[in-house]
């Protein structure tokens, strides 16, 4: 039942259950992000990832044509752009970014670990992102390498490989 271990068609079909820190790595924003829920592992009208942002590192600032966002900041003081301006933001802060608002998230240095994350959903699926990948071409996804949030480098195994 983990959605690794299984192909976008079961995962459509059966339900699974996903993990926050695994999902297709996405460099797209200027930060570190995995794309969790997606059109690539089967999900048709949703869609969530998770990111991480150094110190005083942000996100580029962006908007999304048909997407309404909403971007909760899970565990450090950090900062959010919201329209036209920078605004601090607090653990459990949520940030609501409707189609066509600029948006964007960061780093602050008052992070315990001197890291600031959260988790992003949206929909409909934000294609315009999604394109930014190497998984979205002529309006069809590949299944990506699952990998851990952490992970710098693309080291994939197959999904039926992997252990979890």
């Amino acid at each position: 039942m983990r959605a690794w271990n299984l192909s976008a068609r079961e995962i459509r079909r059966e339900g699974v259950l996903f993990s926050l820190y695994k999902g297709a790595t996405l460099a797209g924003l200027e930060t570190l992000m995995s794309l969790v829920l997606w059109p690539g592992y089967g999900v048709k009208s949703a869609g969530m990832h998770t990111g991480y942002t150094d110190p005083e590192q942000l996100a580029a600032v962006h908007t999304h044509r048909v997407s309404d966002e909403v971007l909760l900041n899970l565990f450090a003081p950090g900062q959010a752009y919201c329209g036209d301006r920078w605004l601090a933001e607090g653990s459990w802060d949520v940030l609501l970014a409707p189609c066509g608002v600029h948006h964007s998230v960061g780093g602050s240095r008052d992070a315990a670990d001197g890291r600031s994350g959260g988790v992003g959903f949206a929909s409909p699926p934000q294609l315009d992102l999604y394109a930014r990948a190497s998984y979205y071409e002529d309006g069809k996804f590949d299944e990506p390498c699952w990998e851990t949030l952490e992970a710098k480098t693309a080291r994939c195994a197959t999904f039926r490989e992997n252990p979890y």
